[in-house]
């Protein structure tokens, strides 16, 4: 999904939760759409440019094919981390409700959800196909 539909999507959300948590529904806000800057930081990371323009098209076109890629922020072991620092802290339940929002308009949008859900399960895919 693009990104400004992530934030329309998103501030519709978050202005239908403020009368339930006021001012942290800014946190769900923010977390919808930055959730993807692990897109962009991979994009960096692989192909050593800063476009952002090119990042955009470069997983556009790559994410669910057969290359399919692993975006940390998207993986069932972060929101693990997340659900556990919840209880510690509101600050992250609110960032776990903006995540879960991100997923599941990724999901309503696509029909897949995630790019590669765990880190795990990534990893041994990666194995299975160099042997």
């Amino acid at each position: 999904m693009l990104p400004k539909m992530h934030f329309l999507l998103g501030l519709i959300f978050s202005l239908l939760l403020f009368p339930l948590i006021g001012w942290n529904s800014i946190i769900v806000l923010a977390t919808t759409v930055l959730i993807d800057i692990d897109h962009y930081l991979l994009y960096v990371f692989r192909k050593k440019d800063f476009s952002l323009r090119k990042s955009f098209y470069y997983f556009f076109n790559n994410e669910f094919g057969e290359n399919r890629i692993l975006c940390i922020f998207h993986t069932a072991e972060f929101w693990t981390i997340l659900l556990i620092a919840s209880f510690f802290y509101s600050t992250f339940f609110y960032v776990l409700l903006g995540v879960t929002f991100h997923f599941f308009l990724d999901l309503f949008n696509t029909g897949k959800g995630a790019k590669s859900f765990s880190i795990i399960k990534y990893i041994r895919n990666k194995k299975r196909k160099e042997q």
